[in-house]
């Protein structure tokens, strides 16, 4: 049951598009705790993306919210998710890797900002949102699941976005839910993991 309905908040969630000021960075869950390297490249870490949309006119004013699990933080794994969900002329701003350096190509305005490293990375001014959401995240994993598998974390990201999307109509979102639930067919074990194959085929 809690697979299916997670299933659901995942399947509506693709539906959203961002546009306009949209701040964008990847993180990891996963892997060593406390040895081993961290970040980009860390050995059982599973890499996923994060984009914040603001308003152009008020950048303190949190308007929606995307993300992804990645198979590698690369251009190939990520020109699909910003074809489909994001509007072409958009501002993206981002750190200073290269897989992102297609997004002006895309048909996007990239605007890349060199990170200074470690937890100051966290503290950039051009980043706030999306560093607010991340930690936000990553103590709901910590705090409230534990541990997320790669085979179902898109699944979790989902319902995170799912509820950040809906924060100001909290009224009718458990109604909304229960009515796609219903008509949306069990998701048993078997199509999770052939849908995770898929994803890393």
């Amino acid at each position: 049951m809690k697979q299916k309905i997670l299933q659901v908040m995942l399947e509506r969630e693709a539906q959203t598009v961002l546009s306009g000021r949209i701040e964008v960075d990847d993180a990891y869950v996963g892997g060593e705790r406390h040895r081993g390297k961290r970040g980009r490249g860390a050995a059982g870490k599973t890499p996923f993306v994060v984009a914040v949309q603001t308003d152009p006119e008020n950048p303190a004013s949190v308007l929606h919210l995307r993300m992804k699990a990645l198979r590698h933080v690369a251009a190939r794994d990520l020109k699909p998710w910003f074809e489909y969900g994001f509007v072409k002329g958009s501002t993206i701003l981002t750190d200073g890797w290269q897989a992102y350096n297609f997004l002006d190509e895309a048909g996007f305005k990239h605007e890349p900002h060199k990170m200074p490293g470690g937890w100051r990375s966290a503290k950039h001014p051009a980043f706030p949102w999306v560093n607010t959401v991340l930690g936000n995240l990553k103590g709901n994993i910590v705090g409230v699941t534990r541990w997320v598998s790669r085979v179902h974390l898109d699944r979790y990201l989902a319902e995170f976005q799912y509820r950040f999307n809906r924060r100001f109509d909290l009224k009718s979102m458990l109604s909304r839910l229960l009515t796609v639930a219903v008509r949306t067919p069990a998701i048993p074990q078997s199509l999770l993991k052939l849908a995770w194959m898929r994803q890393v085929a």
